[in-house]
């Protein structure tokens, strides 16, 4: 099995999704970048520690991925990241990747219409 990155919904709801959270993780840097250019907030912005400063991240990264699980996790608005999600859409350089992000959207745009919050996690 692969990680990949998977949205987490403050009211619990199932997302629903196959494997798109690996094409996006695989991904991450190059989408990262085009959203950053774009204006719009990167993908990994929506990140569960998005707010853990960055110093510490690196200084707990030593040995692979650092445990943040002490700090409180970040909610988003799911409005925020659909906003990023049409960006990367419009910049998609293959149909796999396309779908994936169309699919990560649907489920969030869904989670914005239930009036809840989320956040990006690795599993």
């Amino acid at each position: 099995m692969s990680i990949a990155l998977w949205p987490v919904f403050a009211d619990d709801h199932e997302h629903g999704l196959v494997d798109e959270g690996v094409v996006l993780l695989d991904a991450a840097d190059e989408l990262d970048e085009i959203a950053a250019a774009a204006g719009r907030t990167p993908l990994t912005g929506f990140d569960a520690y998005s707010a853990v400063p960055d110093e510490v991240v690196a200084e707990r990264a030593h040995d692979g991925m650092p445990d943040l699980s002490d700090f409180p996790v970040t909610w988003h608005d799911p409005a925020d990241a659909v906003a990023t999600l049409d960006t990367l859409i419009a910049a998609a350089t293959s149909e796999e990747l396309r779908e994936a992000l169309t699919a990560f959207r649907t489920v969030l745009w869904e989670a914005a219409e239930r009036g809840t919050r989320f956040h990006l996690t690795l599993a």
